[in-house]
């Protein structure tokens, strides 16, 4: 699991590129969305939604409490 410090506030996700399975440790894009370090792919970090023709996203989870993370929007 990964956690950034979006708009938002903190955001996280597993470090695996849904797409092809590269990480986003190496590029994190800027603070609204991550970049995948293996083909660029480009993914919100708002709603988890990849760039438009992508056709794939990103699961994004919100901390709930002080020890639990869900999926947000779930």
């Amino acid at each position: 699991m990964m956690a950034v410090f979006a708009k938002e506030g903190w955001v996280f996700f597993v470090n695996r590129c849904p797409h092809a399975g590269g990480t986003f440790a190496e590029h994190l894009g800027n603070e609204s969305e991550v970049v995948c370090s293996l083909h660029r792919f480009r993914y919100s970090l708002q709603t988890g939604q990849g760039a438009t023709g992508q056709g794939d996203f990103l699961r994004i989870y919100q901390l709930i409490g002080t020890d639990e993370l869900v999926e947000k929007g779930a």
